[in-house]
């Protein structure tokens, strides 16, 4: 099936931190830095947006403290224990008791960019890189 969005009307300008973030206050973006994730297509650069909480169910992916670092991985429970387990065959599954890991937060949505900043053509009138509040605070 062909996509064809000639057809369709655009709804114009949408804020995404109004499209994404239920809870403004406990809300975070991480940008990923490892390729960790990358079967769950979570890849390097990507921005995540991060929901803060200790909690967490079995299939989340999620931001884990481990060691003073922050990591994400799939959160797994496995005979009743806690795994934080990679979505990459090249990295073994951590047993969060076993290295002292814990929730930080739960990511609600990855963002992935399908054209390099290098690749990117848009001018300055059109895209800018800040947008300035209309009461002046970024």
């Amino acid at each position: 099936m062909n996509s064809n969005f000639s057809d369709h009307e655009t709804e114009g300008r949408m804020d995404l931190n109004q499209a994404l973030i239920k809870h403004p206050h406990s809300t975070f973006y991480l940008r990923v830095t490892g390729d960790c994730m990358t079967g769950a297509s979570i890849y390097p650069g990507d921005l995540l947006v991060v929901e803060r909480t200790s909690e967490a169910k079995d299939g989340d992916i999620v931001i884990a403290c481990v060691m003073d670092e922050l990591c994400v991985k799939r959160y797994e429970v496995r005979n009743g224990e806690v795994w934080l387990a990679a979505a990459n065959p090249e990295y073994l599954p951590l047993k969060a008791v076993e290295c002292g890991a814990s929730v930080w937060g739960r990511v609600r949505y990855s963002i992935h960019a399908h054209i390099s900043d290098d690749d990117a053509e848009e001018s300055e009138d059109e895209w800018p890189d800040v947008v300035n509040d209309p009461d002046g605070v970024n």
